[in-house]
């Protein structure tokens, strides 16, 4: 079970939390993955998580839908901040 708040929410969409925590080995790691991804795409609100393992932790696996679109927006959130910090 993931709980984010509206700063996550605002900026990710569910299947990319998913994907997020799929590929994390433990629920702590899931977490900061989750809010790192957050503060990278430049979160402007408070970004928090808590993933609470339930049965089956680590056992649901899948293919990650979103990498190929994360990589993209956290590139274009680093190409914008570069552009703020030179103005």
């Amino acid at each position: 079970m993931v709980l984010v708040t509206d700063g996550i929410t605002s900026l990710m969409s569910d299947q990319e939390i998913v994907d997020l925590v799929r590929t994390a080995a433990d629920p702590t790691r899931s977490a900061k993955v989750i809010v790192n991804f957050g503060e990278d795409l430049g979160a402007e609100d408070n970004c928090s998580c808590i993933v609470v393992p339930l049965s089956g932790w680590g056992k649901v696996k899948g293919i990650d839908r979103t990498e190929a679109r994360r990589e993209y927006r956290r590139k274009q959130a680093g190409q914008l901040n570069t552009r703020m910090q030179r103005m």
